[in-house]
């Protein structure tokens, strides 16, 4: 079974070409949902990606999937997360890898962790605070309910 990443450092870099509503929404977002200090890209990419693709569309193939992964930026964008250990075992699950290796991912991780940000970019803020703050969330519901 192919793995996407090794172990080096160099591999765990990811290039995310986000299109300039989704990039701008994560930069918002990296200030809004932080504690004191606003989080690192690779920080703020790789939770929204481990919190929101289990309900993403990305893991069906669907018009909707392909439409998000073509959305290109008018410019280059110098940020690319270091993916965390989490989203590398994440990727490396065999149900993933195949997911990956289809269309419209064609091989592409990067294509997979696009598709699965810019669908939660399309959230509205409160939807997108529910799903950064979900452990939170499901903390405090699993405690009303005891």
């Amino acid at each position: 079974m192919k793995k996407f990443y090794g172990i080096g450092k160099e591999e765990r870099r990811q290039r995310v070409n986000l299109s300039d509503e989704a990039f701008d929404i994560i930069k918002n977002d990296r200030f809004t949902f932080a504690d004191n200090e606003p989080l690192s890209y690779s920080e703020i990419i790789s939770r929204v990606f481990l919190k929101f693709v289990d309900r993403s569309a990305a893991k069906r193939d669907s018009k909707e999937i392909t439409d998000l992964i073509t959305k290109k930026p008018l410019q280059a964008q110098k940020e690319t997360p270091s993916l965390q250990n989490s989203v590398l075992d994440y990727l490396n699950k065999s149900n993933i890898i195949n997911i990956i290796n289809n269309n419209p991912f064609g091989g592409s991780p990067g294509k997979f962790i696009k598709a699965v940000v810019e669908e939660y970019t399309q959230k509205p803020f409160t939807e997108r605070e529910l799903i950064y703050f979900s452990d939170i969330v499901e903390k405090i519901s699993n405690n009303k309910n005891t």
